[in-house]
């Protein structure tokens, strides 16, 4: 247990560096989830009598930003790939799931870290703010686990890192859209309400909108189950693929 701790640890470590050093990146997913709010939320008025929808937008876009990055765990695999780290792996005596779960607890740090300073800016001007913190953690716990796992699940099948960016805004292009980010899923068409409810990230969006301006459109206690298995479900699947790989 110790030794598996240690290797967590190393590769917690070494992923922080690599995203220290991605600083236009790092602006970006500040700067960019603002911007939308301002040019978009603001100007939209009312979401109904007392919520604003640059409120409810503010909310999606956050989860948005956490997403977005979190995929890019998978990318980082492909990197490690190409630049011989895995090969050395091979032959070290590290545990390959401390992989996994090395890289998605980087990326918890850092997806903390931009929902903390976007949602800090955010709310100068909206009603972003800690209704349930410990929700929206979880949410953010959730999700981040969930998504990191689905790069990492993308990226053992793939070997060039545009095969994976193109699958990748495949396969999360439709979650985004089906997940109430944007827009209140009870304003959906039938059939596209019924796939938000097949979409675990609709669950994320929910609760972590709950944590932040109070406002959900399901049952919470459906929020934290679905998310819960969800992120459970992703990160064994992620930790199997990745263990087939390098046995590969």
């Amino acid at each position: 247990m110790t030794a598996f701790v240690s290797d967590v640890m190393t590769i917690l470590r070494r992923e922080l560096l690599r995203y220290g050093r991605e600083r236009a990146f790092l602006l970006a997913q500040v700067l960019l989830p603002v911007l939308a709010v301002l040019l978009i939320g603001l100007p939209a008025g009312k979401l109904g009598q007392d919520l604003h929808y640059a409120s409810y937008l503010g909310a999606g876009i956050l989860m948005l930003t956490i997403t977005s990055g979190a995929i890019g765990g998978g990318y980082t695999l492909i990197e490690d790939v190409q630049r011989g780290f895995l090969r050395s792996i091979l032959v070290a005596p590290i545990s390959r799931t401390s992989i996994v779960v090395g890289k998605i607890l980087a990326r918890l740090l850092l997806s903390l870290l931009l929902v903390i300073t976007v949602g800090t800016v955010l709310a100068f001007f909206t009603d972003i703010g800690l209704a349930h913190p410990l929700l929206s953690l979880g949410a953010l716990v959730a999700i981040t686990f969930g998504f990191v796992a689905l790069g990492i699940l993308l990226a053992t099948s793939l070997r060039r890192t545009e095969s994976f960016r193109t699958v990748a805004v495949f396969v999360t292009l439709p979650l985004y859209l089906l997940s109430g980010m944007f827009f209140p899923i009870e304003t959906f068409p039938r059939v596209t309400y019924l796939l938000a409810l097949l979409n675990p990230l609709t669950y994320g969006v929910d609760l972590f909108r709950y944590g932040t301006i109070g406002v959900h459109e399901l049952p919470l206690v459906a929020d934290g189950l679905v998310l819960l298995a969800f992120a459970v479900l992703m990160t064994a699947l992620a930790a199997r693929a990745f263990e087939r790989r390098l046995a590969g």
